[in-house]
């Protein structure tokens, strides 16, 4: 198998378990249509594609959320993302 086909499985595989993960709803309104995967920390802001990094939102809030940095996730794994996040931000804003 190709790189390329393995690092699509992999995105597909880290996808599959996020919706499994989140009961395959909008973890804001709960709806089961027009689902999309977000993450919590924006790409803009940390390129983190980890499975820690992402929630299951619908396209509407998923947009009205934008490029805050917002989970909606209880356990402990979203937690722990947004603190890394914000650790390693104010890391480099000292730095400046």
């Amino acid at each position: 198998m190709s790189k390329e086909k393995e690092k699509l499985n992999r995105k597909k595989k880290i996808k599959a378990r996020v919706y499994e993960r989140d009961g395959r709803r909008c973890l804001v309104c709960g709806r089961i249509d027009h689902l999309t995967i977000d993450h919590i920390v924006p790409l803009s802001l940390w390129k983190n594609n980890s499975h820690r990094n992402m929630q299951v939102m619908c396209g509407q809030c998923n947009a009205e959320k934008g490029v805050k940095v917002i989970s909606y996730r209880t356990d402990e794994g979203a937690l722990s993302t947004i603190n890394k996040y914000l650790k390693l931000k104010s890391r480099d804003d000292n730095n400046v």
